[in-house]
């Protein structure tokens, strides 16, 4: 029954794309999108309408789309162009959940957009410390793999580390830990305090 209502919902969706308003055209993506429902038509027309329209939709429906398609592993590299020419204009507007998916969403299909990281770094390196912790760990992991991620950053994000340090999991570090490494930031301060935390959760790692 749930793929049969999946089916109508698609159908419907289809349909009804070019007349959404952003943030239908978000919302409805990011639905089927979060139950992995990768349907090629749906998403193509989305494409064709963000493409062309996506000066009039708002941030959170531009970065949560890119985080759609980013989910179900497509790539539309034109409209993922338009996408970021928008979001560069209003980076200062982004929160930091808009960040995170952005930069999660072109890391995540492997698309190296240096204005726009540039632009998202630079907000980034403002508002880092009132980013949620998973909103940090995101973004930083999204900058080292499209290797955008300077000393700088990761000096910065080192220090957002140990100003959280009560409230990383054992996860967390490892992952922090990539970054660093693919980042190739040899910070001696940063380094030494991130190699006490993972040798001191080693039980936690384990299991």
């Amino acid at each position: 029954r749930s793929n049969w209502l999946i089916e109508e919902l698609l159908a419907e969706s289809r349909k009804a794309v070019p007349d959404m308003n952003g943030q239908n055209v978000a919302n409805t993506s990011w639905a089927f999108a979060t139950l992995r429902v990768a349907d090629l038509p749906f998403f193509e027309a989305v494409a064709e309408v963000m493409t062309h329209r996506c000066s009039e939709f708002a941030q959170q429906n531009l970065s949560n789309t890119a985080w759609a398609f980013a989910k179900v592993q497509l790539k539309r590299n034109e409209m993922m162009s338009a996408i970021s020419e928008r979001l560069q204009r209003i980076a200062p507007e982004l929160p930091a959940q808009g960040i995170a998916n952005t930069v999660w969403a072109f890391a995540t299909l492997n698309i190296r957009d240096t204005a726009l990281m540039s632009s998202l770094r630079a907000q980034m390196m403002q508002r880092m410390a009132r980013f949620q912790l998973q909103n940090v760990m995101n973004s930083t992991w999204a900058f080292a793999k499209l290797s955008c991620a300077d000393d700088e950053l990761m000096v910065h994000f080192g220090e957002e580390l140990a100003a959280r340090a009560g409230s990383l999991a054992g996860g967390d570090l490892t992952v922090a830990a990539w970054c660093f490494a693919t980042a190739d930031c040899h910070n001696e301060r940063v380094m030494s305090r991130l190699a006490s935390d993972i040798i001191e959760r080693i039980p936690e790692l384990m299991y």
